[in-house]
């Protein structure tokens, strides 16, 4: 486990975790998503690395014994049964402590609040290097790059399974893993490189993601790639002589507020399919540690 209170997933939890076994992304061919067809933006459905449909792993289930609440009209003036749903907090891929309530009709989601459920607030185990420099405490901007590239990579992993891509995600969480547990830089950016080439590649996450969830931080799309980004930078500055402030300064970037975060995700997840919602969320993946995002209590 990666975070302190055990609320990151791990990557030695089963599956094909590549990235002890030379190239992590030899099992595929070209882009690995090319086997998926139709609308890109089915991300609930998922592909499995052989092309094949995932039945589940990862997949949102509904809580048992629900019943439809009433009926609404839609755009067509149709009667649709209007579900009421709880996501989270102990839903596969979801950030931890985060509850959303939604209202669906068909599959599209009429209604979304956004609450909060164990966040400690307490400050954020990515964040901590930084906070100790704060303090005055001795840090170095490798520890704070360190703990910056582990993060980028732990959302990452998330994102990359809810959208399918199951082999991708494990050998990102395998690298964080080994990253926080210290592994040199000449040793992690060959690997971060052959992950970046292989995600960055991917035509159909590409699709899949552009356009989704428009922000004042961009897209799905330009999310994850940000992560990347950050995460090659992050490990470039390792064994650098920066100070923690510089390297911290070098990953600011104008974008979400973090106390608007809850009210962008009930906003963004208005009049999307529940699958979309899904990778619109793994994109934001709030912290609830961290005390910039203010707690919502149901």
């Amino acid at each position: 486990m990666v975070h302190q209170d055990g609320n990151h997933d791990t990557a030695h939890d089963g599956g094909d975790h590549m990235g002890h076994q030379g190239d992590p992304h030899t099992a595929h061919q070209g882009d690995p998503h090319t086997a998926h067809q139709g609308d890109p933006h089915t991300a609930h459905h998922g592909m499995s690395d052989d092309g094949d449909d995932m039945a589940g792993g990862g997949g949102m289930e509904m809580p048992a014994g629900l019943a439809m609440a009433e009926r609404t009209e839609d755009r067509d003036g149709l009667k649709l049964d209007q579900l009421h749903l709880t996501l989270g907090p102990l839903l596969s891929e979801w950030p931890t402590g985060l509850v959303l309530r939604v209202a669906v009709q068909g599959d599209v989601i009429q209604q979304a609040r956004a609450e909060t459920v164990g966040g400690t607030g307490d400050g954020s185990f990515w964040d901590e290097p930084s906070e100790r420099a704060r303090r005055g405490e001795p840090v170095t901007g490798g520890e704070v790059a360190r703990r910056t590239a582990g993060h980028r990579l732990d959302s990452l992993g998330r994102l990359l399974e809810v959208a399918g891509w199951p082999a991708a995600a494990g050998s990102a969480r395998w690298l964080r893993d080994d990253l926080l547990g210290g592994l040199p830089a000449a040793l992690a950016a060959p690997r971060l490189g052959r992950l970046v080439r292989h995600v960055g590649r991917s035509r159909v996450l590409s699709q899949m993601t552009a356009g989704l969830g428009q922000a004042s931080d961009g897209d799905v799309r330009a999310r994850y790639r940000r992560w990347l980004d950050d995460a090659v930078r992050a490990v470039a500055s390792l064994n650098g002589p920066e100070s923690p402030g510089v390297v911290r300064a070098s990953f600011a970037r104008p974008g979400m507020p973090p106390g608007a975060v809850l009210e962008t995700i009930e906003q963004l997840v208005v009049g999307t399919e529940l699958g979309v919602a899904r990778l619109v969320v793994a994109s934001i993946d709030p912290d609830l540690d961290d005390p910039r995002i203010a707690a919502r209590h149901g």
